[in-house]
């Protein structure tokens, strides 16, 4: 989920199921099944009253054809065809249609009556356990309406929606893969028609996505444990007031961060991006790529930090920049598209009368990059070294995983540091509560924390040095009204 655009590729979504209705006055059984066998589909015919089928007989069949095309005529509705494209057939059309293939002119009339989405997440999970889950979406399912488990030779099938409905929803356990399947049909299904046949794919697809997302949203719970692809997507749709947020950052590995010096350098990156953000620039390119080339006072920027001019301070900017045109510290993300943005070719530094000037050239994409965590502004200079580590630890911690569950060992933190005081150990504690609360203040995470001493759930309120010491797990906060 790395480009402004969703599209669904990048989601990793596959569609599984696209049908059009085509009135019958515009329908010819040989050209349509001479048509599509070039595109290499095999085509059946198919009769159906209501659900029960009459008649399933292939038209036209090659072996050379790898995918299938069925006519189906419903009894009750003589006026239509319906072209169905099931499972890989459905995703080869799409692919045909995206890539200009389909003569909408020969398919003239037609109607988008179903598509469907899905997301297959690879996983090994038992009969009981997934039955299990069926019952945690019961539990959860905030759409009401009817839902239930059905048997079926696979194995059991979670559905949601009504067989009238215009959106249902399927989870199934498949060839290792767990697959959470999101159809639209009639007229939802209809209203996208007209973007389909006239290529407005982006349109198309991010839309789709975020209906997709969004209804998943109300039926997966995310603090199940199936849920993490659903919380990583569905951070994008987060609505949040801006002013609240300044730092911005994707997924850091945190098995990456060896030294302090790399926790300051990936904090002052995430300053240095809001600061600029907020600047004057000028546009300029190298080949296709545009850079923005900033212009600013160092002393300027400190103060962004509340720092004063120092030649030490300058130093150690000065290095900060060098790091970043060598991407040291941009590899500690994990996203290779946003490392692929993060491309500073050049920085200057100019000299003007008293002030030290920086001319840098950043590449302008990065500008509008959606990143999937935001954070209140932390102030990191002026900070011991004990109290930086630990917002340093927090913050990393917070981003380096999808889940909404986010796990602090404090004992083990303590640990990893150099030997202590009995007051460092304290004061490691309470700066431990005093930022988990800035995060409960600005809503980023639940005011609902699971002390791991006694597997019990407290407030930030009720956190103190003695029961946060065993650890805690607090919960990212992605459940807002507007979704």
């Amino acid at each position: 989920m790395n480009k402004n655009q969703l599209d669904f590729q990048s989601q990793k979504l596959v569609v599984d199921y696209m049908a059009f209705t085509v009135p019958i006055s515009n329908f010819c059984e040989e050209s349509f099944a001479n048509y599509f066998a070039k595109l290499k589909f095999n085509s059946r015919r198919v009769i159906k009253r209501g659900k029960k089928v009459i008649h399933n007989k292939p038209i036209l069949s090659n072996k050379k054809n790898n995918y299938e095309v069925k006519f189906v005529e419903n009894i009750e509705y003589p006026q239509f065809k319906t072209l169905v494209f099931h499972g890989p057939n459905g995703s080869r059309l799409y692919f045909y249609i995206k890539s200009g293939l389909i003569d909408w002119e020969f398919l003239k009339d037609r109607q988008l009556t179903r598509f469907d989405l899905c997301s297959a997440q690879k996983s090994k999970i038992s009969e009981k356990s997934l039955l299990k889950f069926f019952h945690e979406c019961q539990q959860f399912n905030r759409l009401g309406g009817e839902d239930r488990v059905e048997r079926t030779k696979e194995g059991p099938l979670y559905k949601v929606g009504r067989r009238r409905s215009t959106q249902h929803y399927r989870i199934y356990y498949k060839d290792q893969h767990l697959r959470f399947e999101y159809e639209i049909k009639r007229d939802l299904a209809k209203d996208y028609t007209y973007y389909l046949i006239n290529n407005d794919f982006e349109f198309f697809e991010s839309d789709l996505i975020e209906k997709y997302i969004k209804y998943s949203s109300k039926i997966i719970s995310l603090k199940s444990k199936y849920s993490s692809w659903l919380a990583d997507k569905l951070r994008y749709f987060r609505k949040m007031p801006s002013s609240s947020f300044i730092l911005k950052t994707d997924y850091i590995k945190r098995q990456q961060i060896r030294t302090v010096q790399d926790e300051r350098n990936i904090l002052q990156f995430i300053r240095f991006l809001a600061y600029i953000r907020d600047i004057g620039y000028e546009r300029e390119y190298l080949g296709d790529t545009a850079y923005r080339c900033v212009i600013f006072k160092v002393s300027d920027f400190l103060k962004f930090q509340d720092e004063t001019y120092s030649y030490y301070k300058f130093k150690k900017l000065k290095e900060f920049f060098d790091n970043l045109q060598t991407n040291f510290i941009i590899q500690k993300f994990s996203d290779s598209y946003f490392q692929s943005l993060v491309s500073v070719p050049k920085v200057e530094f100019l000299k003007e009368k008293r002030s030290v000037i920086t001319k840098i050239w950043i590449v302008d994409d990065l500008f509008y990059y959606q990143y999937p965590f935001s954070f209140p502004d932390f102030k990191t200079t002026n900070l011991g070294k004990h109290e930086f580590t630990v917002l340093s630890y927090i913050v990393t911690t917070f981003t380096s995983t999808i889940s909404i569950s986010k796990n602090y060992d404090v004992n083990q933190f303590i640990r990893s540091c150099s030997t202590l005081s009995n007051k460092d150990t304290r004061l490691i504690k309470e700066y431990f509560i005093k930022y988990i609360k800035k995060f409960v203040d600005y809503n980023l995470i639940e005011n609902n924390i699971l002390l791991l001493n006694n597997k019990r759930f407290c407030t930030v309120e009720e956190l103190t040095t003695q029961n946060i010491l065993e650890g805690f797990t607090v919960y990212e906060l992605l459940e807002f009204k507007n979704i």
